[in-house]
C-alpha cells in the first residue's frame, strides 16, 4: 500500500469514496462491538457489515449520520454495486499475509452494529 489508502467511488445519494483509514476502521469497532478483520474472519450478516461499513466511511463526510440513516441508502437497486465495491475495497486494502483477499463467506447469521433506539 502506498501512502494514502486505496479509495473506491460508490454512487449513493451521491458520489461518496469509500477507504478503509484508521478513521473508518474503529468508526466500524465502535458500531459492530469487534474490529473488522475479526468480523471478516467468522460468519457475521452481510447485510449489517455493508450498512456499518458505509456507515463509518460516511462519517468522514456526515459526523452526524446514523446507522439507521446509512443503511436507508443501501436498497435492492444498489446492493450488488455497494457489495462489489466493497468486496474491491476489502481486496486492495487487506494487510498482507492476511487472508487471500477475498471476503469470508457469510450464512446470514444476525451480527454487527444494532439499531439505535427511537
Amino acid at each position: 500500500m502506498g501512502k494514502f489508502a486505496v479509495s473506491v467511488e460508490l454512487e449513493l445519494d451521491k458520489t461518496r469514496t469509500l477507504q478503509l483509514t484508521a478513521n473508518e476502521l474503529i468508526a466500524y469497532r465502535k458500531a459492530a462491538g469487534e474490529d473488522l478483520w475479526d468480523t471478516l474472519g467468522k460468519d457475521a450478516s452481510p447485510l449489517a457489515m455493508m450498512r456499518a461499513i458505509i456507515w463509518a466511511n460516511l462519517l468522514v463526510e456526515d459526523p452526524d449520520i446514523t446507522v439507521t440513516e446509512a443503511g436507508k441508502l443501501i436498497h435492492f437497486g444498489n446492493m450488488a454495486q455497494v457489495t462489489d465495491k466493497l468486496t474491491a475495497l476489502y481486496a486492495d486494502n487487506v494487510p498482507e499475509g492476511e487472508g487471500d483477499g477475498d471476503p469470508a463467506p457469510f450464512d446470514g447469521s444476525p451480527s454487527g452494529p444494532q439499531e439505535e433506539s427511537s
